[in-house]
């Protein structure tokens, strides 16, 4: 018997790829009788489900209780179904659900972008992929256009009156300025504010000795 060891006699459970007593056949843990009764199996010990599951299983994250059917794998964390959702709404997650993170916390994507989010100075849009910054601001690239004829910029810089974006050919001959305005390049993705003026984060530096200030 694999429980006491001693020769086999009588009725025998076989379990676990061993030969049992009936009276021996019971939970490593608190001795319950698993004779009739589900059990698990662990190193080759047999435990009931309440012992298997506190000893062994999976805890979820958010309750800190075992999981003992399906879990919800997000974030390097594991949750109960259920107990994965947005921190704002509570909207509930599964696998497939699409969410966004802030500071390691899930959040849908309407309370993300309403907390967090930054809009579009051309449409007024939340901006949820790749953006443009200038001016003081971020754009959608497909809103980043010249203010007067609404084309894309050819190159990677820009003109700037009051404001607005302007191609080449029309900050000449928009408005009554003194003088045409300078070209500016173009801020793609991250980039450095301060003083009312935008940076290539390389080119945001100490006017002294050119050390980064971003």
């Amino acid at each position: 018997c694999a429980g006491c060891e001693k020769p086999m006699g009588g009725m025998t459970i076989n379990a676990a790829g061993k030969q049992w007593h009936p009276d021996c056949f019971v939970c490593k843990h608190c001795n319950q009788d698993l004779e009739h009764v589900a059990f698990y199996e662990k190193d080759g010990q047999p435990y009931c489900a309440l012992d298997y599951h506190e000893l062994f299983s999976t805890r979820c994250d958010y309750c800190g209780t075992p999981i003992e059917e399906k879990a919800i794998r997000a974030l390097g964390k594991t949750y109960h179904e259920g107990h994965f959702f947005c921190r704002q709404c509570g909207k509930t997650f599964d696998e497939s659900s699409a969410f966004m993170v802030y500071d390691g916390h899930p959040y849908c994507e309407k309370d993300y972008l309403e907390k967090f989010g930054h809009k579009c100075m051309g449409c007024g849009e939340y901006i949820t992929g790749e953006f443009i910054g200038a001016l003081g601001g971020d754009w959608h690239k497909e809103c980043f256009v010249c203010a007067e004829c609404g084309k894309a910029f050819t190159s990677a810089t820009f003109f700037v009156r009051n404001n607005r974006p302007y191609c080449d050919q029309h900050q000449r001959t928009t408005a009554t300025p003194t003088k045409n305005a300078p070209p500016v390049a173009v801020l793609e993705g991250r980039c450095a504010n301060a003083y009312g003026h935008d940076y290539h984060p390389a080119h945001f530096q100490c006017s002294r000795c050119d050390k980064p200030l971003s």
